[in-house]
C-alpha cells in the first residue's frame, strides 16, 4: 500500500524561562493509504501537539514529515502552505464555519481556496453531502444547524476537496453522546467510500472502535474476499475463496521447521503458507448466515424438532445492574436434529428462545456432522433499525468459530441509520482489492497442496 504520511524521529521543545520543555521526543510514524487512524492518551501528552506537526501548523525542532512523497519539514513557509491547501484536510473541535456562508457555500469556498479559485463541482459537493446526510441542509447557514449538522459540515468541506489525508482534533469533543456517534459513524463511511486516509486525536474512547478498519468481507452467495488489512504485516492480505469450500489447514510440506540455513527460502515459504492456513477459515458467509437464519423446516421435511427449557447463571448486563452482578435467566430451547437412519439422528442446530420480557432469540449453535460446535452466534441489545424504527434487531453480535480459532463481534452504533427495505447494487458485494494487498486465492493454494 501507498504511504501517504511518515514521520520519522519528530521531537517539539518549547523554551520556558530557563527550562526546556520536551511536548514530543523520537516519534516515528507510518500511515498508509486509506487507514483511519486514532491516536488516543491523557491531556497534555502531546496529541495535538503531533497532529499540528503533521499539518505543518507547527514545524519541528527536529526530525522529518513526508506527505504524499513532498517533504514538509524541508519546505519554506509558502511552499508548506501551498502543501496544506492542495493535500491535507483539517477538522477541528471548533467548528470554524463562515456564519454569512451556506453548507454548500462552505464547501465551494474550500474548492476555490484549494484549487487558485478554479474550483466548482457542484457534483462532487452534493455526493459528499448526500453522503453526510446533509442534502437537506445544504441551503442552511450555520446558525441554523445543530452542533451535529456543523461538525458534519465542517467533515464535508474537508473531505470535498479530495485530500491525501484528513487531520482530525477533537472533532467530537463539543458534541453529546448521540451526535458523537453519529460523526464517528460520517467519519468511517468516508474512510470506506473514498478510501480517504484519516488521522483523529481524541478522548472519546469509541473512537477507535469507529474508526480502525480492522478487516473488510464481501460475499456475493458463491464467492468470497476477505481483506485483513491490520495486525502483522504477514496476516495483512486479500484472499479469496468459495463459499461451498471447506479449506484445510494449509501446511508446508512435511510440518517440519523452516530451514534457516538455506537462504531463507524455506523460512518464507513455511511463514506464507502458515499464514494462508490461518487465514482459510474466514468467511463472510458465516456472518451472513447468522443474520439471514435459515427458517426452521416446514410440516413436510424430514428434519424433527424436540422443545425444551433450560436455565442458565450469567453475568447481569442490564444498565442499573453491578459490575460483577449475575443473574440466572430462562430459556426455551428448540433442537433441530437431522435424520441418519437407522433410527439415529444428529443434532443439527440449537435455537436458544430468551423467556425474560419479549420472548427473542438470543442464541443459535450448529453443529457439524461430528457433534461438534461449528458456529456459536450471540444476539445481544436489541434495539430499533431503520429510519421509522421498523424493525427490532440485536445491535451486537458475537460470532464464534471454535474450531477455526476465531471470534467476531460486530455493533451498530447508529441502528437508526441503517438502511433497510432497499434493493443493493449486485456490485456492492464483491470486494476489489484497492488496498493493493498481496493477493492470495484459496481454491488455487489447495490444489497446489494436493499435487
Amino acid at each position: 500500500m501507498k504511504t501517504i504520511l511518515q514521520a520519522e524521529n519528530l521531537e517539539k521543545s518549547y523554551r520556558v524561562g530557563r527550562v526546556d520543555v520536551h511536548a514530543l521526543r523520537g516519534v516515528s510514524l507510518d500511515v498508509h493509504e486509506g487507514e483511519f487512524v486514532a491516536i488516543m492518551g491523557p491531556s497534555g501528552c502531546g496529541k495535538s501537539t503531533m497532529l499540528h506537526l503533521l499539518g505543518g501548523l507547527l514545524t519541528p525542532t527536529s526530525g522529518r514529515i513526508i506527505i504524499d512523497e513532498e517533504d514538509l519539514t524541508a519546505a519554506s513557509d509558502a511552499a508548506r502552505t501551498d502543501i496544506r491547501r492542495r493535500k491535507i484536510g483539517f477538522v477541528f473541535q471548533r467548528f470554524n464555519l463562515f456564519p454569512t456562508l451556506t453548507a454548500e457555500g462552505n464547501l465551494r469556498l474550500a474548492e476555490r481556496i484549494q484549487s487558485d479559485g478554479k474550483g466548482d463541482d457542484p457534483e462532487r459537493r452534493h455526493e459528499v453531502l448526500r453522503l453526510l446526510r446533509l442534502e437537506d441542509k445544504m441551503h442552511h447557514k450555520p446558525l441554523e444547524l445543530s452542533g451535529g449538522e456543523q461538525q458534519r459540515v465542517a467533515l464535508a468541506r474537508a473531505v470535498v476537496t479530495r485530500p491525501a489525508i484528513i487531520l482530525a482534533d477533537e472533532p467530537t469533543g463539543n458534541l453529546d453522546s448521540e451526535n458523537s456517534a453519529i460523526v464517528l459513524n460520517m467519519f468511517q463511511e468516508l474512510n470506506y467510500r473514498f478510501n480517504q486516509t484519516i488521522i483523529m486525536i481524541t478522548h472519546n474512547p469509541e473512537a477507535p472502535f469507529a474508526g480502525t478498519d480492522v478487516a473488510q468481507m464481501a460475499s456475493d452467495g458463491e464467492r468470497f474476499q476477505v481483506a485483513v488489512l491490520q495486525g502483522d504485516t504477514k496476516y495483512r492480505r486479500f484472499v479469496r475463496g468459495t463459499n461451498s469450500s471447506v479449506y484445510p489447514k494449509l501446511e508446508t510440506g512435511g510440518g517440519g521447521e523452516a530451514d534457516c540455513g538455506g537462504g531463507g527460502e524455506k523460512k518464507r515459504a513455511m511463514t506464507e503458507q502458515r499464514t494462508v492456513g490461518a487465514l482459510s477459515g474466514l468467511r463472510p458467509q458465516h456472518f451472513t448466515d447468522a443474520l439471514l437464519v435459515r427458517p426452521v423446516a416446514s410440516d413436510n421435511s424430514t428434519y424433527i424438532y424436540a422443545r425444551s427449557e433450560t436455565f442458565a447463571e450469567e453475568q447481569d448486563d442490564r444498565k442499573d445492574a453491578g459490575r460483577n452482578a449475575r443473574v440466572v435467566r430462562g430459556y426455551y430451547i428448540l433442537d433441530e436434529l437431522a435424520p441418519e437412519g437407522n433410527g439415529r439422528a444428529r443434532l443439527s442446530r440449537r435455537f436458544w428462545f430468551d423467556r425474560f420480557g419479549t420472548l427473542r432469540l438470543a442464541r443459535l449453535q450448529t453443529f457439524d456432522a461430528n457433534g461438534s460446535i461449528a458456529t456459536d452466534v450471540v444476539y445481544r441489545e436489541p434495539k430499533s433499525f431503520g429510519d421509522a424504527g421498523r424493525y427490532n434487531l440485536p445491535s451486537r453480535i458475537e460470532l464464534t468459530r471454535p474450531q477455526d480459532r476465531y471470534s467476531i463481534q460486530i455493533s451498530y452504533q447508529t441502528p437508526g441509520d441503517v438502511k433497510t427495505d432497499e434493493a443493493y447494487k449486485p456490485e456492492i458485494f464483491v470486494l476489489q482489492n484497492r488496498w493493493q494487498l498481496p493477493e492470495t486465492d484459496l481454491d488455487s493454494r489447495t490444489q497446489q497442496s494436493v499435487k
